[in-house]
Order: C-alpha cells, then sequence, then structure tokens
C-alpha cells in the first residue's frame, strides 16, 4: 500500500459572509494509514475572503449644515466588512446637498403710538435677510389706541375789564 496518493474533497464553502473566513476541506490517504501517502498532507483548511454578503452600512443624514438656505448634509457610508472594495453595488453619497427651512423674518420693536389720545398707528423694521424666507411677511405697522388722554391747559388770559365783573379765558387741549 505504499505509494498512495491523498484524497482531497472540494473546499466547503467560506465561513465568513463578507470578509475575511476559513474554508476547509476532507484530506485522506486511502489506505486508512497517513504513512502509506507520498509527500506530506495537503492543507485541510485555508483562509478566504467572501464578498456575497458584503453591504453597505449607513447612518441618518447629519442635520442641514444651513438653518437658512442651501447648505450639506452627511452620513457615514462603509461596507460591513470594514473594506469598501469587498462592497459589490457603488458606493452611496455620503454627502448631499439640502436647504434649511428656518428661513425667518426679522423684526424691530414697535415704535410708541404716533397719537397722544385716541386712534394712532405703530411702526417696525420688518426684514428678510438672505431674501428666502418663505412665511408670511410680519406686518410693518398696525393701529393703536392711546389711553393716556389728558387735559392740557394754556395760561388764563388777562381779565377783560379792569373794573367789576369781567371774563378770563384760557385753552384747554
Amino acid at each position: 500500500t505504499f505509494g498512495c496518493r491523498w484524497q482531497v474533497s472540494a473546499w466547503a464553502a467560506c465561513s465568513a459572509n463578507c470578509g475575511p473566513g476559513f474554508r476547509w476541506r476532507t484530506v485522506t490517504c486511502p489506505s486508512g494509514n497517513p504513512e502509506d501517502c507520498e509527500e506530506t498532507a495537503p492543507a485541510t483548511t485555508e483562509s478566504c475572503h467572501s464578498r456575497v454578503g458584503c453591504e453597505w452600512l449607513l447612518t441618518e443624514w447629519s442635520a442641514c449644515s444651513a438653518t437658512c438656505g442651501l447648505g450639506e448634509r452627511y452620513r457615514n457610508v462603509s461596507c460591513s466588512s470594514s473594506d469598501d472594495s469587498d462592497c459589490l453595488d457603488a458606493k452611496p453619497r455620503e454627502l448631499d446637498a439640502c436647504e434649511g427651512s428656518s428661513c425667518n423674518w426679522e423684526v424691530g420693536a414697535w415704535t410708541v403710538c404716533s397719537s397722544r389720545c385716541g386712534a394712532g398707528v405703530q411702526t417696525r423694521s420688518v426684514s428678510c435677510p438672505r431674501g428666502d424666507c418663505r412665511s408670511e411677511e410680519p406686518a410693518s405697522t398696525q393701529a393703536c389706541q392711546s389711553t393716556s388722554c389728558a387735559w392740557d391747559f394754556g395760561d388764563w388770559s388777562s381779565c377783560s375789564s379792569k373794573c367789576g365783573d369781567g371774563i378770563q379765558t384760557r385753552h384747554v387741549f
């Protein structure tokens, strides 16, 4: 039985679905005695590298870099094996354009009421600094009602008569 040749089975599938792993095969001497086979026995295991189950892992998109107007958002994209060359599909984008939706109007403080007594008008400044505010423009004028009405009196005039009854007047506002 000396001079036997090793019988080798086909390699089994790689132990990993994605990335490095091992595979094995059966190696036997037909006589059942390894000393009867020539040379050293072939390897029963070897390292392997599978790409079949590799997929892209994506994190959620970040917030837009701009609160108002055009900006960018990003996410992490990596292959499940930690080696991007293992993923067979095209790599998804890591950077994307976005538009901030918080374009706000800037408004100043209301002025004092234009009337010291009764109905009047108040004004304020209103601007859209970046020019792309999406909400309705806030009012720049509004009606007001002043309630601090008080009579204002002028000085009394001289008496109309130098002797006896006479009349004095004054202006009332």
